[in-house]
Parts: structure tokens; sequence; C-alpha cells
């Protein structure tokens, strides 16, 4: 079963300012959403299984749009990535990412 993406949302809080302190390392928070169709709506079914296996792929679908909300050519990136960027971030830059690169689906 593949299921069917209707929606994506995408989330970035970046705060430079906590309780009135700026902050060393800005604070930045990512949530990665997705909408999908219910392919059960309207009817009971007794086996999830289907469904849940199904949603592995939506897992690693999630994690790319995270990974890629935040990072750029192994760059960590601000909204407004100009003057709006601190000046001690703008060339910093992943030292190493245990993240796979590969979101295919096959084993990693």
């Amino acid at each position: 079963m593949k299921l069917k993406i209707r929606r994506t949302y995408t989330f970035v809080e970046n705060r430079m300012l906590e309780v009135g302190k700026a902050a060393d390392t800005p604070l930045r928070k990512v949530a990665a959403v997705l909408v999908v169709e219910n392919p059960y709506a309207g009817r009971y079914v007794r086996n999830l299984n289907p469904l849940i296996k199904a949603s592995a792929a939506l897992g690693r679908e999630l994690v790319a749009m995270a990974v890629a909300a935040v990072v750029t050519d192994g760059v960590p990136r601000f909204v407004g990535r100009s003057r709006n960027t601190p000046a001690p971030m703008r060339n910093v830059r992943v030292s190493e990412c245990r993240i796979p690169q590969d979101y295919t689906g096959s084993a990693h």
C-alpha cells in the first residue's frame, strides 16, 4: 500500500533571545507534517498492518523535509539568511552528519 500525501507543512522556529537574554547559540526547532489521505475512511477495518507498514516511507519523507528546512549543502541556515543571520553563524558548517542521505527507502 502506498499512502497518498495531500499536503505538507514545515515549521522552523529560531530563537535568538530567551527570557530577555541573547542566546550564545540560537535555538532552532523544526517540525515537518504530512497530511495523508485515509484509505480506510468511512469503513471499519480490523487489520491496520498495511497502513502501519506504509507509514515507514512517510517517516523517511518527514526526515528529508526536516533536514531540508535547516541545512543546505551542509550549511545550517536561518530564515532570512542575510543581515538577520547572527555574524558568528554566517560561516558555520556541519562537520559530521549521521543522517542517511538516501531517502529512497533502501536499507542503510
